[in-house]
């Protein structure tokens, strides 16, 4: 199924059970919260410090991150694939 479109809104059709993950998280932050993480991160703290010293749980952190690293806004490396791109893959 494809969810993607142009406004970035998920489209489901209807008529389909779904299932919505991580209802037990909280996926908001305020703007000053999610420029401290981003700012512990830049520092070198880990993602459980980070959640520690913020009260959130580790999977609110690792999304948080995500999200920004995402929209390109944290400089410190987030993760690593391994392998070839899907570029790369693609030009042979």
């Amino acid at each position: 199924m494809n969810t993607a479109s142009e406004s970035n809104i998920p489209l489901l059709p209807k008529g389909v059970k779904y299932r919505f993950i991580l209802e037990d998280l909280e996926l908001a932050f305020s703007e000053k919260q999610l420029k401290n993480i981003v700012s512990q991160w830049e520092y070198g703290r880990s993602i459980e410090d980070i959640a520690e010293i913020n009260s959130r749980n580790p999977h609110e952190i690792f999304l948080a991150l995500y999200d920004q690293a995402r929209k390109e806004n944290i400089k410190r490396p987030f993760a690593y694939r391994i392998g070839r791109s899907r570029d790369e893959n693609n030009s042979k």
